[in-house]
């Protein structure tokens, strides 16, 4: 998509002026035309919807909301992430034909792919042919592209442990809006919630498809739909659909859940508990 630059400085510069009002969206109306307003909304459209297929993309995946759960419930002490940047990140081993390649392994690695074959640690292998084979079925099973982070096990009081941020996180990182701490891990519920930079609110009359939902600085979602439900005594709310980790069962983790204006009121837009974000 090309864009009119509003100073009239040539097309070269129109991808560099709209990425920069994307990064930094402060707009004073008197600075652009109504055309190139309309093109610049179309063009934060866009960029919210990446953010919205990458959640659906990201929830989608069995295996990394299998793992998001392991991580959550203590079971495993790391989960994949498509972010090599994240403080322990830890790639995927290039080969395992013989034992010389496992033990040039990281202790990462090697925890990794023990978790992965199924046994209780690494120091439970034997090194025969048999469990060289588990190893070598394991590693093919790692995703390509993903990385197994070793962060803390959930304790229920570490915010940096909570997949509900980290599912945010990933999310933003696929749709090529990567946001991290100075710590190299991702923003808790809390922050985002109280709308620390790189985040802002949105206000509610203009939350859109790709927003971040943030219940009570405890919880986090991406936006994937926004309508209007019809109440059980008539009247229409605003509501909306969401994808996140950080669910209370398994089979929750990654899926789209939508508001409802009925009896047990969910989802609702103009719920005061609720802050909307972007990035």
């Amino acid at each position: 998509m090309k864009f009119k630059n509003p100073w009239g400085q040539g097309s070269d510069s129109h991808d560099k002026w709209f990425k920069n009002k994307w990064d930094n969206p402060s707009l004073n109306p008197e600075e652009i035309s109504d055309d190139t307003r309309g093109e610049l909304i179309e063009f934060f459209a866009e960029k919210a919807s990446d953010i919205a297929a990458a959640a659906e993309k990201l929830g989608d995946s069995s295996v990394i909301m299998e793992h998001y759960w392991k991580f959550q419930t203590g079971v495993l002490g790391w989960f994949f992430s498509p972010n090599s940047k994240l403080t322990s990140a830890t790639s995927r081993p290039s080969k395992l034909d013989t034992w010389d390649h496992w033990d040039d392994f990281s202790t990462n690695q090697r925890q990794t792919l023990s978790d992965l074959a199924g046994f209780s640690s690494a120091t439970v292998i034997i090194r025969n042919n048999t469990d060289l084979k588990k190893l070598q079925e394991a590693r093919t099973s790692w995703p390509s592209g993903y990385y197994s982070v070793f962060w803390s096990i959930p304790d229920g009081s570490s915010e940096e442990t909570y997949t509900c941020n980290i599912f945010v996180g990933d999310t933003l990182h696929l749709a090529g809006k990567t946001q991290m701490t100075s710590e190299k891990k991702y923003y808790s519920a809390k922050q985002i919630y109280d709308a620390v930079a790189p985040f802002t609110l949105v206000e509610k009359a203009n939350v859109a498809r790709g927003n971040i939902a943030a219940f009570g600085g405890t919880h986090l979602e991406i936006v994937t739909k926004v309508y209007d439900e019809e109440g059980l005594f008539g009247g229409k709310t605003r509501v909306f659909c969401s994808r996140g980790g950080g669910r209370g069962s398994e089979d929750e983790m990654g899926i789209e859940k939508c508001g409802t204006a009925y009896f047990e009121r969910d989802r609702e837009i103009n719920d005061d508990s609720i802050h909307f974000l972007t990035v």
